[in-house]
């Protein structure tokens, strides 16, 4: 009998948004049954196709390790935001669009083969026009010999589209996958949506014109405001400081995501704002956990303190990889903080004050 990858069963879970109970339920089995999967238990072959069905799964990529996702983790830190914002600021459950992001995806694909064909199109009839016009100005020109790389390079194009092929044909001097992503940069300028592609056109001054550079795929890189939009749409008292706290908590993380269902509505505003504030709660003892030595503590409890009061970002010493350690993060933010109070930027703490040792 199978035994169901936790891994790849978690990953998948979370993507779509279900619960053990709506697994259960689409599968036809006891939610007992998917309980037992964080247990490594074996399950019956029956159980095991009808939940990989569920989850949109093979039965082979359900028993298999998860695979790994392009970007190194892009999709973890940015992408589940994006997702979960688009699904608030819409409001379409996530698993609805990961669902059809297949025809999301085959609609775009379409707009840029369209696009392709007709730009190639126009520039085979403007150059045969222009072979007509040399022809008749000058008697010994050899059009054949003039023009047989480009129109060459316009067949190949022409082909290309036909095949439906966004990564062809290939151009030595830029990313093959140059056409695709640059029709994504064109959508940036003429739809009302915010978003910000990265790395596909470089605007030259002199011409006042965006120069194609190309990027590959896999690297493909852009900032969409719609997770913004989303936590303002959730929270939209600009006035009120709690929430304001909240949206900062929930902006710095990145863990709109992480938002549960229950609380996705205007009107469960100020129970969004007791999460967040008990999410940095639990996210800052986990980092500087209590220590049996009163001294040590001491400076853990301090350092909770100013994260909590000031909302300043522990995580800026974690992305740039300094430490992980609990000792050299609550010296980091105390040295922060000392220096800050040297230059009458904030006020001092009281460490017996801050502390519950």
């Amino acid at each position: 009998m199978p035994i169901i990858n936790i891994d790849t069963f978690e990953q998948s879970k979370k993507v779509l948004n279900l619960t053990n109970k709506a697994i259960a339920d689409a599968a036809r089995i006891t939610e007992t049954t998917v309980g037992r999967i964080k247990y490594n238990k074996n399950l019956q072959a029956r159980s095991v196709a009808e939940i990989a069905k569920t989850l949109k799964l093979t039965t082979e990529q359900l028993t298999s390790p998860p695979e790994p996702t392009s970007g190194k983790g892009w999709f973890t830190k940015f992408g589940s935001d994006y997702l979960s914002g688009a699904s608030i600021m819409y409001n379409v459950p996530e698993n609805w669009i990961v669902e059809h992001a297949g025809l999301f995806f085959t609609l775009l694909a379409e707009q840029s083969l369209d696009q392709r064909n007709e730009k190639a199109k126009q520039c085979l009839a403007d150059f045969e026009a222009l072979d007509q016009t040399l022809l008749l100005r000058d008697r010994y020109f050899n059009p054949g010999s003039a023009s047989n790389d480009h129109l060459d390079a316009i067949h190949r194009e022409l082909q290309a589209v036909q095949r439906k092929d966004l990564s062809a044909p290939q151009d030595e001097t830029r990313h093959q996958n140059a056409h695709f992503i640059n029709f994504l940069c064109g959508l940036e300028r003429t739809t009302t949506a915010d978003f910000e592609m990265y790395d596909a056109e470089e605007w030259d001054a002199e011409t006042q014109t965006y120069i194609e550079q190309g990027v590959d795929i896999e690297n493909l890189s852009y900032n969409l405001g719609v997770s913004f939009d989303a936590k303002w749409k959730l929270l939209p008292d600009a006035e009120d400081p709690d929430q304001d706290i909240a949206r900062a908590i929930i902006e710095e993380n990145y863990i709109i995501s992480k938002i549960p269902n229950r609380l996705r509505s205007a009107d469960r505003a100020d129970d969004l704002v007791k999460w967040a504030l008990k999410w940095k709660e639990n996210a800052i003892n986990e980092l500087l956990p209590e220590h049996p030595e009163k001294d040590v503590n001491d400076r853990r409890v301090l350092a909770k303190s100013l994260e909590k009061t000031y909302s300043q970002s522990i995580w800026s010493l974690l992305f740039h990889a300094e430490s992980d350690r609990p000792d050299d993060i609550a010296n980091y933010l105390i040295q922060q903080h000392e220096g800050r109070v040297s230059e009458g930027k904030r006020e001092e703490f009281d460490l017996e004050e801050s502390s519950n040792a």
